[in-house]
């Protein structure tokens, strides 16, 4: 782990069942696993130059979910 030069290496990961939940879907994670996630981000140039995150072994189980509001905004986007 070399987060002050730059990159990060993260093995066996749990994802969080609410990590979802901001993007407001009809579906929610029951369980989430990822084997390994990378991170290269440079520091010096963060506004200008991308980070990097990749994602390996990645394994999700979604289940619908229980409540699920339709925003206005989401009206209006399926109507367009």
């Amino acid at each position: 782990l070399s987060v002050w030069r730059g990159e990060a290496k993260l093995t066996n990961v749990e994802i969080k069942p609410d990590a979802l939940d901001f993007l407001n879907l009809p579906i929610t994670i029951r369980v989430g696993f990822a084997g390994t996630i990378f991170l290269q981000v440079d520091w010096k140039h963060l506004n200008s130059k991308p980070a990097k995150i990749e994602l390996d072994d990645l394994r999700i189980v979604c289940g619908p979910r229980s409540k699920f509001e339709v925003t206005p905004e989401m009206e209006a986007e399926q109507q367009s």
